[in-house]
């Protein structure tokens, strides 16, 4: 830190192009209005329905949005993809039902209570995103939806997940977030497609032994909820590569989590642990751990196995000290052992040398030890509210140190 100081083509189109040169769409779609979509001959083609669907829905003064949105997909012969999302559109025509060339649908950011029980023809549907609605249940016709293979609907208000979800065979995300879910039914879990799944912020107590099943699945967020246990089945998903269990009152992580050897981050911050399993040390691709405010007052042994881990996250716990004959993964990059109850700088930190952050704020820690200044990488220290009287000189000399945040 050397010389530094430290411190803390048709009509519409048509019509719908001259619109954005002159900046008057309203006026045009308005002038357009009645001028062909009534008089539109059956048969019709799906483009004929997709603009009898926007005018039945009310939506002909928002047609230049709508166009633009659409514009590659209205200039072929059949819809494949429509989005009509944030137009505060409250409620979808059942003509919806004929556009059964749709792969995907995408209907975020409106006013939706309801979905019409035409949808459920679009069997070539692959991804229908309703988030941000205000719908209290998932409509049955959408377990007729064979081939989809992406469903979000985040950010409503639906209490349960209903019986029929086990028909979405091909199904790989399901995103529920920000619901008012107590439960997940058994059938979720026998979709053995699934490969992300998102439940957090919902009222989930506990999960389903079942939930083994899903031996695919590579993404499972589980935040904010309230569960107060994981099964051990939850180290049958063998191939997950991120875990989320932040926000929760679980008061341990089962033995089985070590099984998840491909798992790269584990979030669990804001729970209840009183110390991690011993089967963590198996967690050999695991790069970042974050533990931050639980109730851990020591280590496992085998984490110097970890040697994917760049990242460990354990503020704001109770540790007075790591024992000697616990090691800490070798190649960690950041450190935060800040709000516990160390009284020193744990002498493990002495081996990380690939260390560029370090954080031991708001512990009790009298001095600074001279081997920090082996930490050749170290960028940030942080030692706010400790007890030091005064800190040492060898600070100035460590080149790569950029900045000691302090009192």
């Amino acid at each position: 830190m050397k010389g530094k100081p430290m411190t803390c083509s048709n009509n519409y189109q048509r019509k719908a192009a001259r619109s954005r040169m002159t900046g008057h769409d309203e006026e045009t779609t308005d002038q357009y209005d009645n001028e062909t979509l009534i008089t539109m001959k059956e048969p019709a083609s799906e483009i004929q329905v997709f603009y009898r669907l926007i005018e039945e829905m009310g939506l002909t003064r928002k047609m230049s949005k709508i166009l633009e949105r659409n514009n590659t997909v209205v200039k072929q012969d059949k819809l494949t993809r429509l989005n009509l999302s944030g137009l505060k559109i409250k409620h979808i025509s059942p003509l919806i039902g004929d556009l059964r060339s749709l792969v995907r649908l995408d209907l975020r950011n409106n006013k939706l209570t309801t979905m019409p029980r035409e949808i459920g023809k679009l069997n070539q549907l692959q991804y229908l995103n309703v988030e941000s609605n205000a719908l209290e249940e998932i409509p049955q016709e959408v377990f007729s939806l064979q081939s989809l293979k992406r469903l979000s609907m985040g950010k409503n208000k639906i209490r349960e997940i209903p019986s029929g979800i086990e028909k979405l065979a091909r199904l790989e995300r399901f995103d529920m977030n920000t619901n008012q879910l107590l439960y997940i039914p058994g059938e979720l879990w026998n979709l053995t497609s699934l490969r992300r799944i998102s439940l957090r912020t919902n009222k989930i107590a506990s999960l389903s032994p079942a939930i083994g099943n899903l031996k695919d699945l590579v993404y499972l967020n589980l935040q904010k909820g309230m569960l107060k246990l994981l099964p051990e089945e939850i180290g049958n998903l063998v191939h997950l590569e991120k875990l989320d269990l932040r926000y929760n009152q679980l008061p341990s992580l089962p033995d089985s989590i070590g099984n998840l050897t491909k798992l790269r981050r584990l979030e669990a911050r804001f729970n209840r642990f009183t110390t991690l399993p011993e089967s963590i040390g198996s967690m050999l691709a695991l790069r970042e751990l974050g533990c931050y405010h639980n109730n851990i007052t020591d280590l496992p042994g085998g984490m110097e196995e970890m040697k994917s881990m760049t990242s460990l996250d354990l503020s704001g716990n109770k540790l007075k000290e790591i024992p000697h004959a616990v090691s800490l993964p070798p190649n960690l990059e950041e450190l935060d052992l800040s709000g516990n109850m160390l009284e020193e700088v744990p002498l493990q930190v002495a081996g990380l040398s690939r260390l560029q952050m370090l954080f031991l704020d708001g512990n009790r820690i009298t001095e600074i030890p001279h081997f920090l200044a082996d930490l050749d990488e170290l960028r940030v220290l942080g030692i706010r509210e400790n007890k030091l009287t005064s800190l040492p000189s060898f600070l100035d000399e460590m080149e790569a140190l950029e900045r000691v945040e302090m009192d």
